[in-house]
């Protein structure tokens, strides 16, 4: 076997061991945040694309909206470090917004979300710490909201979602701890919303989702352990909503897997522990009577831990666990017996995408490793796309792969045989229409392709031909036009991270 195989081997071990490792035992997290974007889409870690067109959404000044799009993005030029840029689609039109810390450290903007008239996220700097910022897209437009934690320890807000007109955010003051935030757009209008556990160690505000009337989360109060509250934006409304497991020790207390609130038909579906049937789908409609498990996947105590939910053909898929068939793809109607395994002959679904009729994803199967594979729902549809890399070694894996993005009427994705490395592949739906699109970085090494995006009518991502490094690359979806689009960093990579289009 090549050393590059052994390392590809490694690295899938490593990520299946991570994921088997959730079936058991927990740790605190301080990033396990989430963000809703509504019916049938997952609310986990990032924010949403919401208008922000609710009254007092982010109007302070009545400034206009930006003229043009945006894509905004990370990188380092090395004069500034990692700082926020932009880019039309053009090599000339592709600048720095601004150097936001200007004492030579990296600001490292991510998290980036739509509120109103301006781009929110998160920024370092020397002076303030990790805190929240906006931007129209300019430099004098691009500022402060406010220093939550005053000195530079920074509150590290995280896990933007919009709810009745205000902007809820997890930040911690250095006096209350992590807990349940907003904001109007000002710095008078950033507050916190309710001490949930008094005291500096903060409640763990954690998977923001909006369902009717109220905002849901986790927390902590130190009481019940952490467990599904909601609010209605007030501090008395801002209330615990289910004690699901009795007791300190919580029942949403799993951080080492992506639990997510995922919004389908007007009911939130989530992992919980109840402590009798382990870690199972559970879904409430906003009413605590019908907050309940609606199966137990994994009979007994022990967790199937579902995950990864994505909404496909009416219905609810994702990734759940079994004792005797380990991890596999299920879906549900809403209802125990619509809840049900998906296809045969492979193990370890991971990273799901919708494309013409069918969904997409990654798996493992006996003597294939890890190939792309697709579904439509049924038993006899559901089949290998491709053996891309036939034999053990996988054509992609878990700490490489970086999803499937459709552009111009193709799913693009990364792929690697042992004449390229992992490059860029492309496929239509069939087997002869799944192939090599282009070598970037011509040889065995990989091009670090990651981070796709399709803005206006490109491709944009982040890839290395062997010279540039890591910098800004787009596609028109034609080979001869796949190219660099700005060397930012003549002298090494910019590593050009966490695209968001603003527009």
């Amino acid at each position: 076997m090549s050393l590059y195989g052994i390392f590809a081997r490694l690295t899938l071990i490593t990520f299946l061991g991570a994921a088997l490792a959730a079936c058991g035992g927990s740790s605190d997290s301080s990033t396990d945040v989430a963000d809703d974007s509504g019916t049938g889409t997952p609310v986990t870690d990032g924010g949403g694309n919401d208008d922000g067109s609710g009254e007092g959404a982010g109007n302070e000044g009545g400034d206009p909206p930006p003229v043009e799009s945006k894509l905004l993005f990370s990188a380092d030029d090395i004069v500034h470090g990692v700082e926020l840029w932009k880019t039309d689609g053009t090599e000339a039109g592709t600048v720095l917004v601004k150097d936001i810390n200007p004492a030579g450290g990296d600001s490292d903007p991510s998290g980036f979300i739509r509120y109103g008239q301006y781009a929110y996220f998160v920024a370092d700097t020397d002076e303030h710490g990790s805190e929240l910022w906006r931007t129209d897209g300019t430099e004098a437009g691009t500022t402060l909201v406010r220093d939550i934690q005053p000195g530079n320890s920074g509150s590290n807000p995280s896990g933007f979602v919009e709810f009745d007109g205000l902007l809820y955010f997890r930040a911690d003051d250095g006096t209350t701890g992590a807990e349940l935030w907003r904001t109007d757009g000002t710095e008078q209008g950033t507050e916190l919303v309710r001490d949930i556990d008094e005291g500096t160690s903060g409640s763990g505000v954690g998977y923001l989702a909006v369902l009717g009337d109220f905002l849901y989360f986790r927390a902590d109060d130190d009481i019940s352990g952490r467990e599904l509250w909601r609010t209605d934006g007030t501090e008395a409304g801002t209330v615990l909503f289910k004690d699901i497991r009795a007791g300190a020790e919580g029942s949403l207390n799993n951080p080492q897997i992506t639990t997510e609130l995922f919004l389908y038909n007007d009911v939130l579906y989530f992992a919980a522990d109840d402590d009798v049937s382990g870690l199972e789908l559970w879904r409430t409609d906003g009413t605590e009577a019908g907050t309940i498990l609606l199966k137990d996947i994994n009979l007994g105590d022990l967790p199937s831990a579902p995950n990864d939910f994505v909404l496909f053909d009416g219905e609810l898929y994702f990734r759940a666990r079994t004792t005797e068939d380990g991890q596999r793809l299920w879906k549900t109607d809403g209802t125990s017996n619509g809840t049900v395994t998906v296809g045969e002959g492979f193990s370890f679904p991971f990273t799901f995408q919708v494309f013409n009729n069918e969904l997409y994803f990654q798996a493992s199967s006996p003597g294939n490793a890890v190939e792309p594979w697709k579904t439509d729902g049924t038993a006899g549809g559901t089949r290998l796309l491709k053996d891309i890399n036939p034999g053990l070694e996988s054509s992609n894996d878990a700490g490489s792969f970086f999803g499937f993005t459709e552009f111009m009427g193709e799913l693009y994705f990364n792929a690697r045989i042992p004449d390229t490395g992992q490059e860029l592949w492309k496929t239509d739906g069939t087997e002869a229409g799944t192939g090599l699109f282009k070598d970037i970085n011509p040889g065995f090494f990989p091009s670090g392709m990651r981070e796709r995006i399709v803005f206006g009518d490109g491709l944009f991502f982040r890839a290395s031909d062997g010279v540039a490094g890591l910098e800004l690359w787009r596609s028109d979806g034609t080979v001869e036009n796949t190219v660099l689009l700005k060397d930012i960093n003549a002298s090494g990579s910019s590593s050009p991270d966490d695209f968001f289009i603003f527009e």
